[in-house]
């Protein structure tokens, strides 16, 4: 086994075996590489190979087509004039975003497409229902504030346009439409009060110019009003329409002529 001679602890040489695998200094200064040198060589090896390779259109060529992306010709070839040698066929291209686009992005744009939908159906019935639970709280004829067979209720047609939902607060409120914005309200508010003008104000103020859809509703027997069929004092109902015009009254005469309905002029007492 080959020998080597060190300085002891004392200072003084001694010789001892050399360890499997030892190599010397001036072995090492000889015949190897520090690390570190080793290391950026060969960073910059690659980085000039990486470079030569992407400018050598006979690689750029073949690795197209390994990748599934055929090359166009070159400039003079047969097919020539459609681009840049070594660049992907357009047409190809074409295939894989039309590929894409059926397949990936077209199903997902159809369901973000209903779920908007979906949203915005939502949205008009907590709108439908505001109105119509604001109008019964007035007291407007309940026939109104009914829909039939999935139709909007005629409450909702007639404010149509008026109420908007807010997004960020998921409450509706009055609007202007002509402004594209919520109306303010005229009453006083808090200070962490929205100022918007809610539906129940709305409908208020609505009913004041309105007063001929505005009934007071009795109960008579099995009657409610004015559903039953039978004249007055014939267990009917009896709807009291407040009616300050004539039109009001002759739209509905067939009422006052069969004793369903009670005309309260303004100022006279029922």
């Amino acid at each position: 086994m080959p020998k080597i001679t060190v300085a002891g602890p004392d200072g003084k040489p001694f010789e001892t075996d050399l360890p499997e695998g030892f190599v010397p200094q001036s072995t090492l200064e000889r015949d190897f590489v520090p690390r570190a040198t080793h290391e950026s060589f060969t960073r910059k090896m690659k980085d000039q190979v990486r470079d030569e390779l992407l400018k050598d259109q006979g690689f750029r060529g073949d690795a197209l087509k390994a990748w599934g992306l055929e090359a166009e010709p070159a400039a003079g070839a047969e097919g020539a004039g459609k681009g840049k040698k070594g660049e992907p066929d357009a047409d190809l291209v074409n295939r894989i975003r039309q590929d894409f686009t059926e397949k990936e992005l077209t199903p997902v744009m159809q369901e973000r497409d209903a779920l908007a939908a979906q949203v915005e159906d939502a949205r008009q019935l907590i709108m439908e229902r505001a109105v119509v639970d604001a109008a019964l709280s007035i007291g407007v004829d309940p026939e109104l504030c009914k829909g039939s067979n999935g139709d909007q209720p005629e409450i909702a047609k007639l404010l149509a346009g008026a109420v908007a939902y807010d997004p960020e607060t998921g409450r509706c409120f009055a609007c202007d439409i002509a402004n594209d914005s919520f109306r303010i309200s005229t009453k006083r508010r808090n200070e962490n009060e929205s100022p918007y003008m809610t539906i129940p104000e709305l409908i208020e103020e609505w009913g004041k110019t309105h007063p001929r859809y505005l009934v007071s509703t009795k109960q008579r027997g099995a009657g409610f009003g004015g559903a039953a069929t039978g004249g007055a004092g014939g267990g009917g109902g009896s709807r009291i329409l407040h009616a300050p015009d004539a039109r009001t009254f002759g739209a509905n005469l067939e009422d006052i002529a069969a004793g369903r309905t009670k005309v309260v002029l303004p100022g006279v007492e029922e």
